[in-house]
């Protein structure tokens, strides 16, 4: 099973500097911030409602980008941890997210994840077009 990290250009961009995803806060229903964590998925191929990236609320494109987590990175399925009571605060608990998406395909993880960028994503061979330097010298981010 491969776990994906999909994103827009602007985090992208940061990632790729970093080469780590690292945890994020959302704003809940409830108007209280949630812990930072990182959202991951089994989904090779994005469905935008099933993991919540509709872009609704943004304009950019969710699922441009893909990031695979390097071997050893500590993600975990959602569902293992969503309704645990330590972690109330932290996560959207699994009853309200269901409305939101399909939680069965969601992981996270509550630390920075180093990360592999998946090249063969259209997004990120775009990408390769526009990074390359002029006069030739073509680099290939690995």
């Amino acid at each position: 099973m491969t776990l994906w990290h999909y994103t827009c250009k602007h985090a992208a961009a940061r990632i790729r500097r970093k080469g780590i995803v690292l945890p994020g806060r959302l704003l809940v229903p409830e108007n209280a911030y949630m812990w930072p964590v990182s959202w991951w998925t089994t989904m090779d191929e994005p469905d935008r409602e099933a993991l919540g990236l509709t872009s609704i609320a943004l304009s950019c494109d969710r699922t441009e980008y893909r990031f695979q987590p390097r071997k050893g990175e500590l993600v975990v399925p959602y569902l293992s941890v969503a309704d645990d009571p330590r972690l109330a605060a932290s996560l959207i608990p699994a009853r309200l997210i269901t409305a939101l998406g399909d939680p069965e395909v969601w992981w996270v993880s509550f630390y920075a994840v180093r990360v592999i960028e998946d090249m063969s994503w259209p997004g990120s061979r775009a990408s390769l077009c526009l990074d390359r330097p002029a006069g030739g010298d073509h680099h290939v981010r690995a």
